[in-house]
């Protein structure tokens, strides 16, 4: 018997087990899946629903209704064989139902922010059976310029023109360095100045600091202020994982030094390898690396008959 119905903390056990099946470019932990399905910001009664065939789960989709009437769905899969029926389509209904109710008139298969409830950075172009059904219930593709890209840093050494565009900056009064205590606050004012609309980053880097490495962070000041800045981490590999410049200051190549200043810093403490996640396709040119992972976003109208 094939049934969707609303999903909740005790089906965490049954969602992994499926996911390791139908998401394998995707593992999640039970942490990130606790702190979603626990968190009223991303999962909401009936906002997220399981798909099972003869009691077991085989699917899981979930919905997020944000303001200005955009919606999210930061996840969905159901498993490859079962994505041409209608227990796949019903698990889309469930969610697309959900977030009609709560006013939503645009869609996007696509993360929310960065936080618990980004499990991937959109759909992996490698989950054609996902894109197949998502594009067959009238969701049209936005953006395929997302990638992961994976830099080698074996014989690491700075580009040449990246070291000249740092003197360059530095001449017009432009610093750039490893956070610390003199700099965290003004960095975090920067944060919450600049990028109040990026929450999950805000949050993510506040606890980052409040763990006290300090220095996975690079920041761009002028003038004693901070303008821009590029964080990383440490998981299996090392990643950078968010970073950004002030609106006005764009374009002037700020960027590109402060991910090479951290890939300095990564190299500095042992790192053979790097992962940018989430990037535009132009940093493949910008660090010489290798496009690991192509990302599709896609997004439909709401309205009237599903």
């Amino acid at each position: 018997m094939d049934t969707v119905r609303g999903a909740s903390a005790p089906d965490i056990e049954d969602i992994l087990t499926a996911w390791a099946v139908s998401m394998p470019y995707d593992p999640v932990s039970r942490s990130a899946l606790e702190a979603f399905l626990s968190n009223p910001r991303y999962c909401q009664t009936g906002s997220a629903a399981v798909a099972e065939k003869d009691g077991e789960a085989v699917g899981f989709a979930a919905g997020i209704a944000a303001e200005e009437n955009a919606g999210w769905i930061p996840v969905f899969f159901v498993r490859p064989d079962l994505a041409g029926g209608r227990l796949a389509d019903d698990l889309l209904d469930f969610v697309l139902e959900y977030l009609k109710r709560r006013g939503v008139t645009y869609v996007r298969a696509e993360p929310f922010e960065w936080s618990e409830a980004r499990f991937f950075t959109g759909i992996d172009s490698r989950y054609s059976h996902i894109l197949d059904i998502l594009e067959r219930r009238g969701f049209v593709r936005t953006d395929e310029s997302q990638v992961d890209i994976v830099k080698d840093l074996r014989d690491f050494r700075p580009a040449d023109d990246v070291a000249a565009a740092r003197l360059s900056l530095e001449r017009e009064g432009f610093t750039f360095t490893l956070c610390d205590e003199v700099t965290r606050r003004p960095y975090l004012e920067f944060l919450d100045k600049y990028f109040e609309r990026y929450q999950g980053w805000r949050i993510g880097i506040r606890r980052q600091l409040e763990a006290g490495d300090l220095a996975r962070h690079t920041l761009a000041l002028l003038s004693g202020e901070v303008v821009g800045f590029c964080a990383f981490d440490k998981e299996t590999d090392w990643y950078i994982w968010a970073s950004g410049v002030r609106e006005d200051l764009r374009l002037k190549g700020i960027g590109t030094i402060l991910v090479y200043l951290a890939l300095e810093e990564i190299t500095r403490r042992g790192a053979e390898r790097m992962l940018v996640s989430d990037c535009p396709i132009e940093f493949y040119k910008i660090l010489n690396g290798r496009i690991e992972r192509h990302y599709v976003m896609l997004g439909r109208k709401l309205g009237g008959a599903l």
